[in-house]
Order: structure tokens, then C-alpha cells, then sequence
């Protein structure tokens, strides 16, 4: 199983200025840097929660489609949630071919984290040709497209993890004590913690 992102999100949940704000920085000279931190905060509160903050496009490759005797049985479930829609499913055949499966044939349940794409009744996964990567489900995910749609605990999880990167620029740092940040961002996104 492969997962990668192939179009990120156009948008922070917090913007510059609020990041600005809560580190107390002033002035614009270090705004490149500071958008950069933004961005690897918010991708480290997704890490960390296993969801998707704002709408972004995701990539799964599979080997093979599930079957019965899988222990989640022949269900697909989609990591980095919470899943907004299934775009295609897509599988090499057994001449490798590449081919769409039906979207009527499947259902997603998008409401579980992770995410579930489910065959209907009396439909069955095609075959495919045994490879890696025969299997591509490509779908969006995320709280949606605008920040004020993601969660306040994640919006602030993302804020302490950029004002500690900030001010403690090093892998290591001396003579400090570091597990209160940790405490505290956990304390904020524990609940948001998708448990596949």
C-alpha cells in the first residue's frame, strides 16, 4: 500500500498574520520562512491525527483489490480523512490495461475515519494483473476549503507547533524541558486521533 499526496491544499488553517500574531513577530522580512512553518506545523498536526486539515487530493495504490479473507474483509479504507469523495478508482486488468471501476458498483462511507469504499450487493472488485500499484483510488479529503472549517483544537494545535518551531530553531534543545509543548498539542488533538 502506497499513499501520497498529489495536490495539496490552497490554503492554511491559520493564516500568516494570525501566525504573526500569536508568535509576536512584526514586520514582513521573514514572511517566506514564517509560511514555510506554517505549512510543515500543519502538516505535522495531519501527521499526527492521521486527517486531512483543509481539502486536498490523495492517491492510494493498492497491489491487489481486498477480498473476503482480508481481515477488514473487502473494504478499502482511505487514511488521511475525512474523506469529502472517491474521484476513480483505477486498476491495471490482467492484460495491463488500465480501467475505471464503476462508480454504481461501490459505495463510500465517508461519515468512518478511516473511510470505507464498500462493494453493493452482488457486485465483486475486477481482477487485476499482479503488480505493484494496480490498484489507484485517488479521492479529497480534508475539513473543506476554507480555514474557519477546520476544528479551533487543531487550528490552536497548529499554532503552538509553529511558535515552538520557531523559537527553538535546533533538533535538540539544552537545558530546557520540551514534554509541555507535547502535553499541550496532544492535549488539543487526541480526540481527532483517526485510530485505523
Amino acid at each position: 500500500m502506497g499513499l501520497r499526496r498529489i495536490e495539496p491544499p490552497t490554503d492554511e488553517p491559520v493564516s500568516l498574520d494570525e501566525a504573526k500574531a500569536h508568535a509576536r513577530v512584526d514586520g514582513s522580512h521573514s514572511d517566506a520562512e514564517l509560511t514555510r512553518l506554517v505549512a510543515a506545523a500543519r502538516a505535522y498536526v495531519e501527521r499526527a491525527t492521521g486527517r486531512s486539515l483543509l481539502e486536498q487530493t490523495w492517491e492510494l495504490t493498492l497491489d491487489r483489490f481486498p477480498c473476503d479473507d482480508d481481515p477488514h474483509g473487502a473494504v478499502i479504507r482511505l487514511p488521511m480523512g475525512d474523506v469529502i469523495s472517491v474521484d476513480s478508482i483505477a486498476y491495471l486488468d490482467e492484460d495491463g490495461e488500465s480501467q475505471v471501476v464503476e462508480a454504481a458498483t461501490y459505495v463510500v462511507s465517508v461519515g468512518d475515519n478511516p473511510a470505507r469504499v464498500a462493494l453493493l450487493d452482488g457486485a465483486s472488485w475486477p481482477s487485476t494483473r499482479i503488480q505493484p500499484d494496480a490498484v489507484t483510488v485517488t479521492y479529497s479529503a480534508g475539513y473543506g476549503d476554507e480555514a474557519e472549517h477546520v476544528p479551533g483544537d487543531l487550528r490552536e494545535a497548529v499554532l503552538l507547533v509553529f511558535g515552538h518551531w520557531l523559537r527553538n530553531k535546533e533538533g535538540v534543545v539544552t537545558g530546557t524541558i520540551a514534554t509541555a509543548l507535547q502535553h499541550s498539542v496532544d492535549a488539543l488533538i487526541d480526540s481527532y486521533r483517526i485510530h485505523a
